[in-house]
């Protein structure tokens, strides 16, 4: 899934250093974002992550597990809430709250997985010893092992005699609180709990004694130090033989790092929202942009027509690097050019129009091939970033059906005359922006015939990854020579669908199909 540069770093002012794990994943299940915290986890850095899948990462029998979930949100849309998973990481296993969910864009559509990790491997095992308190507390006497569970969870305990009106705190209880000394009755207790919360535990203890079940209850307290801390207490109520409430026994938790912790990652999950619907907008300028940058019609010609076929990387995210142009000149005679800049962000976008506004403003001067390739390439020199660029240029007189070409290093056009089908190899010069040069490219002229057919086209329609260029390009032209009797734009868009059938693309590709009709024969533009 392709990001704009902006946009990550926007993402990352969010989400970098929150303190639970947070990652986006592409179509791909790729990383393409993932914060310091999770990063960590995963024993890996940052950098380690980004492009890459799990099962890249990690042993299968622990990567195939975590990203069957992520494909499934991609998938249906359905987002994945509180999954509680226990996982061997580095420093051993821990237990994690995982939260996964869908990324669209404008149009709806599901174009990545965000993934929230929250390690609750501490109050799982507070839980776990919360739970083992709760046990403990039935059998009412066993002191020792209730302090055993204190000392291990950080709980507090205590009890509060409704016969005599003693209270009894544990030294875990006094900690928390920061006193040397246990309050001894319950109205000491009560100064010590927030004045907003008072009446608070006046009705929680009522409850505990006239309904004789266990209950819990969240409130505030303050510290001798002044300091507010947020507890979770679990009462309950002890029965003489009479079966009356004659005492509570109960824990205490202190619940305030947790709480800042769970306040910090709501905050961080609303940032993240507004920073993905800001970078949808983003992106909604950069297609408008884009779209901008390519000419709305095609020139009609006599005796010829003229296709296009363009496709970027991703319709809904991508912000392509390769163009067309085609406009005709005020003597009659048609400029073509088709080229690919590196890259598919906002600069690559923004070096498009630079060059295409520089074309058509060069071709009114002087339309000749050579001459405004290198004003073109002499253009690029004078940039301060080096920016590399290939392009196919020409000038076609439909009056005499020749067409007058240059190149700048740019895979080699395909021509078809009758059954014959050739690779236009010659001229090749350096890209546009590589060298200064301080001549004219040099220029080939090529008369088409009634049925043939030329087709120009950027590197995204034959180069993959680890595969031959020259027998990619060889296989393009038996595809042309195969194609049959077609119109210029179902030639475009039957390359187009063939050559990109069946594999991942990975550039943006375009193609520009010029086709001399048969003699009499006129098609509509």
């Amino acid at each position: 899934m392709p990001h704009s540069v902006d946009s990550l770093v926007l993402l990352g002012t969010v989400v970098d250093d929150a303190p639970i794990g947070f990652a986006v994943f592409d179509r791909d299940l790729r990383f393409v974002y993932i914060n310091r915290s999770l990063a960590a986890v995963n024993g890996l850095s940052v950098e380690d992550h980004l492009g890459r899948r799990m099962t890249e990462l990690f042993e299968p029998a622990i990567a195939v597990p975590l990203e069957e979930p992520v494909e499934r949100v991609i998938r249906t849309g359905e987002p994945d809430h509180d999954v509680v998973d226990t996982l061997d990481v580095p420093g051993g296993s821990r237990r994690f709250l995982i939260n996964r969910y869908p990324i669209r864009n404008a149009m709806g559509h599901v174009v990545a997985a965000a993934v929230s990790v929250n390690d609750i491997t501490e109050r799982h095992r507070l839980a776990e010893v919360e739970r083992e308190a709760a046990r403990l507390r039935e059998t009412a006497e066993l002191a020792h092992q209730l302090d055993a569970a204190q000392r291990i969870a950080g709980i507090g305990s205590w009890e509060y005699n409704l016969v005599t009106g003693a209270v009894s705190w544990s030294a875990q209880m006094r900690a928390l609180l920061g006193l040397h000394e246990a309050p001894r009755d319950y109205k000491s207790v009560r100064k010590l709990v927030h004045p907003d919360d008072r009446a608070l535990a006046d009705q929680y203890l009522r409850r505990l004694a006239q309904t004789g079940a266990p209950h819990m209850i969240e409130w505030r307290m303050v510290r001798a130090d002044g300091g507010v801390i947020t507890v979770v207490t679990n009462g309950e109520p002890i029965r003489d033989e009479a079966g009356r409430v004659v005492k509570i026994l109960g824990t205490t938790h202190d619940l305030t790092r947790q709480r800042a912790v769970e306040a910090d990652a709501h905050r961080a999950r609303l940032e993240a929202t507004r920073a993905q619907t800001q970078m949808e907008s983003e992106r909604e300028v950069l297609r408008l942009f884009q779209r901008a940058m390519l000419p709305n019609q095609l020139p009609d010609m006599e005796g010829a027509e003229l296709a296009v076929a363009y496709r970027p990387l991703s319709p809904e995210m991508d912000i392509g690097g390769d163009w067309y142009d085609a406009f005709t000149l005020p003597d009659g005679r048609v400029v073509l050019s088709i080229g690919d800049i590196a890259g598919h962000d906002l600069q690559a976008a923004a070096v498009v129009g630079q060059v295409r506004s520089a074309i058509r403003a060069y071709a009114m001067l002087d339309p000749a091939p050579g001459l405004v390739l290198e004003r073109s390439n002499t253009l690029l020199r004078q940039r301060p970033d080096v920016v590399l660029v290939s392009m196919l240029y020409g000038v076609y007189d439909p009056a005499n059906r020749r067409l007058t070409w240059g190149s700048a290093g740019h895979p080699p056009p395909v021509l078809r005359r009758s059954d014959a089908v050739m690779v236009l190899r010659r001229p090749q010069l350096p890209m546009l922006g590589a060298v200064s040069r301080g001549e004219p490219y040099s220029e080939q002229c090529l008369e088409l015939g009634p049925d043939d057919a030329l087709v120009w086209y950027t590197d995204g329609l034959v180069e993959r990854r680890n595969g031959d260029l020259g027998r990619a390009i060889d296989h393009l032209a038996a595809m042309v020579a195969g194609a049959g009797d077609m119109s210029a734009q179902e030639l475009a868009t039957y390359l187009l669908d063939e050559c990109l059938r069946d594999i991942q693309q990975s550039d943006d590709v375009c193609l520009l199909v010029l086709q001399q009709l048969p003699s009499g024969d006129v098609r509509p533009a």
